[in-house]
């Protein structure tokens, strides 16, 4: 049975202090994931996005977000029920006085974190009521912060699938992003709605740097994915430098930001491209007469930087369980 003793005090405020520091770096200072959750969110959210039922892959990062909250929480019980244990008199029954037993500690730092305060049982003393007190404003603060973490992370969320979305009505394959280049007049729409997607691209980027969580999200649907939808502009960039004739290709201040952009929010994956240049170039084979009749199309898309893109895109959308078939797909 554990004995009361101002060890287990440290002990807690150790914990306290590391969930705590933890969820302020999380949430607050937007540079990415606390050292607790930051593995934890990985592996829940991977071993979501895997999962075969579209109801898990497609809310991942929610998943992955919850158990980060269901981590702080524990943490802050655990943390706070171990403080309260460093002395047998630090909490005693409010009736007859009565010194109380572990579970019960834990039941009123549960109480007192959640500030219901139902009084069964009281501090004894003064730096038990101060400590009762700071437990009180720790829990309210990590409430609250979870809360606005949470719509912040939902919004970026929601912005990601609209990206997708847009993406996906320009065209099914790379491709059909680049015929509309052919048109003076559907020329200049098509570079409008580049640019916007390039600055909504990069606003994304910078929202993936602060809340990595969303970066599990996987849409069955595949004309609406973000990754898929960012994987075909990073190829259409790629088919209008190398493949299409100048005079028919994007200009490069449409596509060399729309790429910087594509860059950003692909971030260095762990995957090392497992799909190769080679596969998306045969997938490529029916649409070289529309992009270059004039050079061997296969050959360019050997050549740096041509492949440096597109190991780098692979290893995105393996990153994602996707592969080329879904960017040149026409379902």
């Amino acid at each position: 049975m554990l004995e009361f003793h101002y060890f287990w005090t440290v002990i807690g405020g150790l914990v306290v202090l590391a969930l705590t520091v933890d969820a302020v770096v999380t949430t607050l200072l937007l540079s990415g994931a606390g050292f607790l959750s930051k593995y934890l969110t990985r592996f829940i959210g991977r071993f979501c996005m895997s999962r075969e039922r579209e109801f898990i892959s497609k809310n991942a990062s929610v998943f992955a977000l919850l158990a980060t909250f269901v981590l702080w929480s524990l943490l802050l019980l655990a943390g706070w029920a171990l403080i309260f244990c460093g002395s047998s008199e630090a909490v005693i029954e409010s009736e007859n006085k009565d010194p109380a037993d572990l579970l019960s500690r834990i039941y009123f730092a549960g109480f007192t974190i959640t500030t219901l305060g139902t009084g069964n049982y009281i501090p004894n003393g003064p730096l038990w009521q101060l400590l009762s007190v700071a437990a009180a404003a720790n829990g309210f603060f990590i409430v609250t912060i979870c809360v606005t973490y949470t719509f912040s992370v939902l919004t970026a969320l929601n912005e990601r699938r609209s990206i997708g979305v847009a993406i996906g009505h320009l065209g099914h394959t790379p491709v059909d992003l680049l015929k509309y280049a052919l048109d003076a007049e559907s020329r200049q729409l098509i570079s409008n709605q580049l640019q916007d997607l390039t600055l909504r691209l990069q606003l994304a980027s910078v929202k993936t740097d602060a809340y990595p969580v969303i970066e599990y999200t996987h849409v069955p649907d595949r004309q609406h994915s973000f990754a898929i939808g960012v994987a075909k502009l990073g190829e259409a960039c790629l088919l209008s430098e190398q493949l299409m004739p100048s005079a028919q290709s994007f200009p490069k201040v449409i596509t060399d930001p729309l790429w910087k952009a594509v860059y950003l929010i692909t971030g260095e994956t762990n995957s090392n491209g497992e799909e190769s240049a080679d596969y998306s170039a045969q997938l490529l084979m029916p649409y070289f007469d529309q992009l270059d009749a004039q050079m061997n199309c296969e050959e360019k898309l050997k050549m740096p930087p041509a492949s440096e893109k597109r190991d780098r895109l692979s290893a995105w959308l393996a990153w994602h369980h996707r592969d080329w078939n879904d960017v040149y797909g026409e379902g």
